[in-house]
């Protein structure tokens, strides 16, 4: 079986790049390397990561996937993003072969433009990575509970290399330390996320887990406001 992955900019380290990435090795792994090729939109290409790009990137990004298509004729292809649906819903109907589209938060859980939800609602296969997810996608765009499976964010291992706040420092998770990890974007406008619930509750519970590091792994305009909160806490 052979599978195309097609996938939005993976140069950062955001928590979509980072599932996506797992994703491909594991196809990898499952299918052996040479049944699996990803296609990712250039990182330049799409400065605030919510998968909105321009018109002239759509249509090269769409003649480069569909060359694969035609060239190296998958048997499945793959969407990391539900923006990229239509795309993989158009390389289907020319192909004549399925196609999944993968769904993480907020980008499905609300009112979709009619391309997107079009190949969202007639995608063979939805995969969401939570329960709340899953609920959203049933609710608000009417698809059918078995055409939908969940496949939960992992634990990338080169997470456990931390680069800190110092410049040119590294630092490891000492073995035997409790760690918990958030890997998203540390936006302004997305602060629903929680990054903040979670630095407020380390100090409680820190005082029942001594041993606890709490690993942010994102960029984005919030940052600063957050390593400000977590001075405030008074947390190392």
């Amino acid at each position: 079986m052979k599978a195309l992955v097609l996938a939005p900019p993976l140069a950062s380290a955001g928590g979509i790049q980072r599932y996506t990435a797992c994703l491909v090795r594991a196809l990898q792994e499952v299918l052996g390397g040479q049944n699996v090729r990803c296609i990712a939109i250039p990182e330049s290409a799409n400065a605030n990561g919510h998968g909105r790009f321009s018109a002239a990137l759509k249509l090269r990004f769409g003649w480069q996937a569909l060359w694969e298509s035609v060239r190296w004729k998958p048997d499945l292809i793959i969407c990391s993003h539900l923006a990229l649906g239509p795309i993989g819903r158009l390389l289907a109907i020319l192909g004549r072969r399925p196609y999944w589209v993968f769904v993480y938060g907020i980008e499905a859980w609300g009112e979709l433009p009619g391309w997107k939800g079009g190949a969202l609602r007639r995608a063979d296969r939805v995969i969401v990575i939570s329960s709340f997810s899953r609920d959203q996608v049933v609710q608000r765009h009417h698809i059918d509970m078995e055409r939908i499976s969940s496949l939960p964010c992992t634990l990338d291992e080169t997470l456990l290399r931390i680069e800190p706040a110092v410049a040119g420092a590294c630092a490891r998770i000492p073995g035997g330390q409790r760690l918990a990890l958030t890997v998203a974007r540390l936006a302004a406008a997305e602060r629903y996320k929680g990054h903040d619930e979670v630095l407020r509750a380390l100090p409680s519970v820190i005082a029942k887990i001594p041993n606890l590091a709490y690993v942010i792994v994102g960029e984005g305009d919030d940052r600063s406001r957050l390593e400000g909160l977590t001075k405030e806490l008074r947390l190392t």
